[in-house]
């Protein structure tokens, strides 16, 4: 498949999807196929209208931060692989798997996969509610992903997640996973897909974290990396956990 016309073609869609965006660009949502399948798969994801903007974001942030095509990915809270393609594109057979407990998402993601042609990459897409653990074998990956998933979770949800993680990573392994600034100015209560938003501080994901050899450090936020300016999570701070060897 050939990624710079992939590239492209989601450049010229963002083009389209601004239009979109206007009360005048309905017609365009409606006719567009594309465009109305981003929007109809960002009910998944959110926000709505950066669909590409967002795909690109998460690889160029993992391979900022080191990860090459022959590392294993783990995607935790992978959804519908709006970041997933851009992964099992970049990365050699066999080195993703992606994990959610939401099974149409995981269903969209099947479709996705079939139409960027990447089934020969033979990446994994698992059904888990324990983060994985369940089904995967320990130490097996070199990189953790959650994007915009860890401060849906249950403070009681933390240690079990932190659990799963550091089982998952080699020695010296990484997650990285992005948490609610302040400036979001969302309420707990505020419900999306179902799910609140929880304002975690980092000292209690810290000592979480560190109950399962796992070191954190802030890397800044994520406007800082790619992720759209526009966006109203554009300060949260993307955090660096590392696995003790």
């Amino acid at each position: 498949m050939d990624i710079a016309a992939t590239n492209t073609g989601w450049w010229f869609l963002g083009k389209i999807k601004r239009f979109a965006q206007d009360p005048k660009g309905v017609l365009v949502r409606k006719l567009h196929p594309e465009v109305r399948e981003q929007y109809r798969l960002s009910e998944y994801t959110g926000p709505s209208g950066y669909w590409g903007e967002l795909r690109e974001y998460q690889l160029s942030f993992l391979k900022s931060m080191g990860m090459r095509s022959n590392d294993r990915l783990i995607d935790i809270g992978c959804g519908p692989l709006q970041g997933g393609i851009a992964f099992i594109s970049y990365l050699e057979p066999d080195r993703y798997v992606g994990v959610d407990i939401c099974v149409p998402a995981l269903a969209e993601g099947y479709k996705q996969i079939v139409k960027h042609e990447l089934v020969a990459k033979n990446p994994r897409l698992l059904c888990s509610r324990s983060f994985g653990r369940d089904v995967l074998q320990c130490g097996a990956f070199d990189y953790a992903w959650s994007s915009q998933m860890l401060y849906h979770l249950d403070p009681d949800l933390i240690p079990d997640y932190f659990r799963s993680v550091s089982g998952h990573l080699k020695p010296e392994g990484t997650l990285y996973a992005d948490i609610l600034g302040s400036e979001a100015h969302i309420p707990e209560d505020k419900l999306w897909r179902g799910l609140r938003h929880y304002f975690h501080t980092k000292k209690f994901l810290e000592v979480e974290a560190g109950r399962y050899d796992l070191s954190m450090e802030n890397v800044g936020r994520i406007h800082e990396y790619g992720y759209p300016v526009p966006c109203q999570l554009r300060h949260n701070h993307m955090l660096r956990f590392r696995k003790h060897a």
